[in-house]
């Protein structure tokens, strides 16, 4: 191998390395452009189907992803006699289109066993389409 063979493989390597850091200078423009994490949570509190803003307590009565509430509701097994609030599941009614919710009911239709309990979630799907 000569010197110049090694004079030319040092500048090649040179123009790799300067392309590489333009490179990332053109990635760290783009980062600079692009949503934060805390800017997509805010968009998550929006329903993706009609556009109210649930954190303000918005919502929208004929919607199936809003469900006819905002981010909390009475519990829907018991229709709130229990007195438990769950809380919108943020990702799965945005995935589903539809409503969906965290909690669990403390009254007695839960005591009565599951086929009842069973027997009101499916009552309550048919609720929320109607």
């Amino acid at each position: 191998m000569s010197v110049t063979s090694v004079q030319s493989m040092n500048n090649q390597s040179l123009m790799n390395i300067n392309d590489k850091m333009l490179d990332n200078i053109d990635l760290v423009s783009d980062i600079e452009q692009a949503v934060t994490l805390e800017e997509l949570k805010e968009v998550f509190k929006y329903c993706f189907r009609c556009g109210v803003n649930w954190e303000q307590r918005h919502v929208s009565l004929d919607c199936l992803e809003c469900g006819g509430y905002s981010l909390e509701r009475p519990c829907p097994i018991c229709a709130g006699h229990c007195r438990n609030v769950w809380k919108r599941d943020l990702e799965e009614s945005h995935r589903s289109g539809e409503a969906s919710w965290i909690g669990e009911c403390s009254s007695k239709c839960k005591e009565m066993g599951r086929d009842v309990n069973q027997i009101c979630n499916r009552l309550e799907k048919v609720k929320a389409t109607f």
